[in-house]
C-alpha cells in the first residue's frame, strides 16, 4: 500500500515509520515475528533510500527531498537499533548494529551530497565525534568504530581536497578555506580523542593517542601550507612547544613524543632550507628555533632531576630526551653561524661558540654543553686545518683579512676554552673521589672529557704549527716553531702541566733537527743567523728555566 500510494521519495519514509511501529510493538510485547519483520523492513527501507532517494533533488521548503528523506530515514534507523528485539539476544544486537551503521552510512553520503566540497571533511569529522560521545554513553562500541571510519574518511578528504582549496572564506575573505576547514577538523580530531578513550575496549587508549597523533599531523601540515616559506621551521617549533607543554602539564608520555618528532621536523626543516634564506630570515626564524630548544632542555632538565617528577619522566630520560633538546639547540646555533657569517667568519664564530659552551658548562654544571664545545672544537680544528693544507685550492674568504688571520682567531678562541677546562677538571677529580651512583652523568665521563684542557691545548697548538708551516717564508718557519715552542714551555709552567711542557720541548727538539738537517743547507746566511739566534736564545730561556724551577718541575712530574 505503502508502495502504491505514496510519492516515489517518500515510500521508504513510510517503509521506516511502519517498521518502527513494528519494532516497539515487539520489543514492549516481545513478539520476536514482529521485530523479524521490523528488522527486515527498516532495511529495506535504509536500501530504496540509499539508491534511489540519492537523486532526489528537488526542494520542498528549501530544502531537497534529498536532504528531508535521509535524515528522517537516519532518525528511523537508530531508533529502530534502540528498540531492536527481542530483548537481550544476540541476534536483537547484530540488528541494532546493522541499523547504526545504515544510519550512520546515510549521513555521510547524505553531507558529502549536499555540503560544499571543503565542508565535507569538517561534518564528517564533527558527526565522528558525535557518535563518540554517544557511543561512550550508551556504551555502544559499534559507534565508535563508526567514527574511526568516518575519521580516516575525512582525512582523506582533506588531502585530496582541502590541501588545495586556497579560495577565500566568504565570512572572512582573509582567511582562505584551507585553514578553516583543516583547523576546525584539527580540533575535532583532539575533541575526538579524549571521547575515542573512554570506549571499553583494551586498544580504546591507543585510539584516543591515534586521534591526537592525526590532528597533530593535519596542523603540521596546516602551517607547512599557510606559513611563509621561510618561518615554517619556526612554526613547526612553536607548535611542538604547545604540544610539550600540554605533555608536561599532563604527564602525557603521548603528547610529549608528538612534541619531540615535531621538534625533530623543525630541526630538519631548518637544515635543509632555512640555510639558503637571507640574513634577516635567518636572524628572525632560525635564533628562536635555538631558544626553544634550549627551554624544553631546561624544563625537562628540571623535571626529570625533581625527585616529585622523575617517575612521571623516567622514559624521557631513559632516552635521553633533554640532553637531545641541548643538542639540537646548539646544532641549531652552528648552523645559523655557518649561514649568517659569510666566510672566515663563520669559523670564528664556531670557535667563539665552542668557548661560550664550555663556559656554560661550568657555570651551570650541565656536562652535555662540554661534550658539544669538545665536539665543535675537533669541527674548527679540522675545518681550520682543510682551509690550510688545502690553501692553493681555495682563495681567500670574502672581506678584509687573509685567510690565516681567521684560522689564527679560531685557534685563539679555542685556546681561551683553557678558562673553563682547568676548573672543570677540577670538578670531575673531587666528583671521581667521591662514590658515586651509576646513573651520575660525570662518573660516566671518558678519561678524554675528565681532562678538558688536553682538549683545548693542543688543538689550536697543532692547528698553529700547521699555520706556521703554511703562511710563513720557508727560512721563518723554524723561527716561529720556536717562538711557538717557548710560549707553551712558559704557559705550562704557569699552569703547572707536564704534557703541555712536553710538547713545547718536542716541539723545541724538531727546531733543532729541522735546523741541523734542513735549514743549515738551505737557507740564505742571513736567515741563518737570525734562525742560530732566536733559537739559540729560546734553547737558552728553556734551559733558564729548567734550573730555576726545578723544584717545580719535579712536582709535576
Amino acid at each position: 500500500l505503502a508502495y502504491r500510494e505514496c510519492h516515489w521519495a517518500w515510500i521508504s519514509i513510510a517503509w521506516g515509520v511502519f517498521a518502527l511501529v513494528l519494532a516497539v510493538i515487539g520489543f514492549f510485547r516481545e513478539r520476536r515475528d514482529l521485530s523479524f519483520q521490523a528488522h527486515v523492513l527498516v532495511l529495506a527501507a535504509f536500501a530504496r533510500t540509499l539508491f534511489v532517494n540519492i537523486d532526489a533533488t528537488q526542494e520542498w521548503h528549501h530544502f531537497t527531498l534529498r536532504f528531508i528523506t535521509f535524515s528522517l530515514m537516519a532518525a528511523l534507523l537508530y531508533l529502530c537499533a534502540y528498540f531492536s528485539g527481542p530483548r537481550d539476544s544476540d541476534i536483537a544486537r547484530l540488528f541494532s548494529a546493522l541499523h547504526t551503521w545504515a544510519g550512520s552510512i546515510l549521513i555521510a553520503v547524505l553531507a558529502f551530497k549536499e555540503v560544499s566540497s571543503p565542508w565535507i571533511a569538517v561534518v564528517w569529522a564533527l558527526f565522528a565525534f558525535l557518535l563518540l560521545v554517544i557511543g561512550a554513553r550508551v556504551k555502544r562500541i559499534q559507534l565508535h568504530f563508526q567514527a574511526y571510519l568516518l575519521s580516516i574518511s575525512a582525512l582523506f578528504q582533506i588531502v585530496a581536497v582541502n590541501l588545495n582549496a586556497t579560495a577565500p572564506w566568504s565570512l572572512f575573505p582573509s582567511v582562505s578555506l584551507r585553514l578553516i576547514t583543516v583547523s576546525l577538523v584539527a580540533a575535532l580530531f583532539y575533541l575526538c580523542a579524549r571521547w575515542a578513550a573512554k570506549a571499553e575496549f583494551s586498544f580504546a587508549p591507543v585510539a584516543g593517542a591515534g586521534y591526537t597523533w592525526l590532528a597533530s599531523s593535519l596542523v603540521v601540515t596546516l602551517i607547512y601550507y599557510e606559513v611563509a616559506p621561510h618561518a615554517i621551521a619556526l612554526g613547526w617549533a612553536l607548535f611542538a612547544l604547545l604540544l610539550f607543554e600540554i605533555g608536561l602539564n599532563w604527564k602525557s608520555l603521548n603528547w610529549r613524543a608528538q612534541a619531540y618528532t615535531a621538534f625533530a621536523l623543525s630541526f630538519l626543516r631548518l637544515a635543509y632550507f632555512n640555510l639558503d634564506f637571507g640574513p634577516r630570515e635567518l636572524l628572525l626564524t632560525t635564533l628562536p628555533i635555538a631558544l626553544v630548544f634550549y627551554y624544553a632542555y631546561l624544563r625537562l632538565t628540571r623535571l626529570t632531576e625533581s625527585p616529585a617528577s622523575a617517575k612521571d619522566f623516567a622514559l624521557d630520560r631513559q632516552f635521553l630526551a633533554a640532553p637531545a633538546m641541548a643538542w639540537l639547540g646548539s646544532a641549531t646555533l652552528v648552523l645559523f653561524a655557518r649561514s649568517y657569517f659569510p666566510g672566515g667568519s663563520a669559523l670564528v664564530a664556531w670557535a667563539a661558540l665552542a668557548v661560550l659552551f664550555i663556559g656554560i658548562s661550568w657555570a651551570a654544571q650541565r656536562n652535555v654543553f662540554l661534550h658539544q664545545s669538545v665536539v665543535l672544537a675537533f669541527i674548527v680544528f679540522f675545518r681550520g686545518l682543510s682551509y690550510e693544507l688545502l690553501a692553493g685550492g681555495h682563495p681567500n674568504f670574502p672581506g678584509h683579512f687573509d685567510r690565516w688571520v681567521y684560522v689564527a682567531i679560531a685557534a685563539a678562541l679555542i685556546f681561551l676554552g683553557q678558562a673553563f677546562a682547568f676548573p672543570l677538571r677540577e670538578r670531575f677529580a673531587a666528583q671521581r673521589s667521591k662514590p658515586s651512583s651509576a646513573s651520575d652523568l660525570s662518573a660516566n665521563l671518558s678519561d678524554f672529557l675528565r681532562r678538558p684542557e688536553q682538549i683545548y691545548f693542543f688543538l689550536p697548538m697543532i692547528l698553529v704549527t700547521i699555520l706556521i708551516l703554511n703562511e710563513v717564508s720557508e727560512g721563518r718557519v723554524t723561527i716561529g716553531w720556536g717562538l711557538e715552542a717557548v710560549a707553551a714551555f712558559l704557559f705550562a709552567l704557569i699552569v703547572g702541566e707536564r704534557s703541555f711542557r712536553l710538547a713545547g720541548l718536542g716541539l723545541l727538539l724538531v727546531c733543532v733537527a729541522k735546523i741541523v738537517l734542513l735549514d743549515v743547507w738551505r737557507q740564505e746566511v742571513s736567515d741563518r743567523f737570525i734562525t742560530f739566534i732566536i733559537l739559540g736564545v729560546a734553547l737558552l730561556l728553556v734551559s733558564y728555566l729548567y734550573t730555576r724551577y726545578s723544584e717545580a718541575i719535579r712536582r709535576y712530574l
